[in-house]
């Protein structure tokens, strides 16, 4: 009888058991089908933003490029805008430049032209003789007058001629160094600005001269046609500097400020 009951009791709390076991498992799945649905929503929502954010990304990263593209090729022709105003603005400092260094040479050449008209009338008013050297001082005065008449008549092989002949002759007249000063301004005019330069340096030598101004300011216009800007402006601050009353001045200050 006790077997029996235990048994009994054994049987019931199985069935208790089993009962609680098949409840538990019958409530996670109500639990997980209310779940799942949701997760699966949110899922699904969260795909289609993500792959509304990427078309979108898509979108702005092709606009970014083709921005870019415009202005590389904004930015192209922007430089090479300023490339054309830099070559026009080179071409008119260089026309500018060029017109001034032509102005110079015309007025040079009245200025060499003046001088030769008042030295052949400061001569002919002077004609003391104090010695007598191979060729009399007269007949020096007088060669000299005739090489500067050649100079103004354009013909200056036969002036560069003439004062050369004067030149070899080595004596210590007083006309030596404007001999030499006008043998520069010939070469100058030739274009041979090497030769001009050796004159115009060889007239500095004559230390009684009155024509070192004339030949700093002719030797710094040769450097000029040469190129060489920085020994143009030296013989320009020599000539400033050493002759500050000359009548060069305000040319050389306007050199030297362009």
């Amino acid at each position: 009888m006790l077997r029996a009951n235990l048994q009994i009791k054994i049987f019931i709390m199985c069935f208790l058991l089993f009962s609680c076991s098949t409840h538990a498992k019958l409530s996670v799945k109500k639990n997980k089908n209310n779940i799942d649905p949701q997760l699966h929503n949110e899922l699904s929502e969260n795909s289609k933003n993500i792959e509304s954010l990427n078309t979108h990304l898509d979108s702005l990263s092709k606009l970014i490029s083709v921005i870019n593209s415009d202005l590389h090729q904004s930015l192209i022709l922007l430089n090479n805008e300023i490339d054309l105003i830099r070559l026009r603005v080179d071409e008119i400092d260089s026309t500018y430049y060029q017109n001034s260094n032509n102005l110079y040479l015309i007025k040079d050449q009245i200025n060499s032209l003046s001088q030769s008209y008042n030295e052949i009338a400061h001569i002919e008013s002077n004609n003391k003789i104090e010695d007598i050297p191979p060729i009399s001082e007269l007949e020096f005065k007088n060669k000299y007058i005739e090489s500067l008449n050649a100079y103004q008549n354009g013909n200056l092989k036969l002036s560069l001629s003439s004062f050369e002949y004067l030149i070899s002759l080595g004596t210590n007249y007083d006309l030596l160094d404007n001999c030499e000063y006008w043998r520069g301004e010939i070469f100058f005019k030739m274009k041979k600005y090497h030769h001009a330069i050796d004159s115009f340096e060889k007239v500095l030598l004559y230390m009684e001269s009155n024509r070192h101004d004339d030949a700093l300011y002719k030797l710094a216009t040769c450097y000029v046609y040469l190129g060489n800007d920085i020994r143009a402006n030296y013989e320009l601050d020599r000539l400033l500097r050493n002759y500050p009353n000359s009548e060069y001045v305000s040319k050389a200050k306007l050199m030297l400020s362009n």
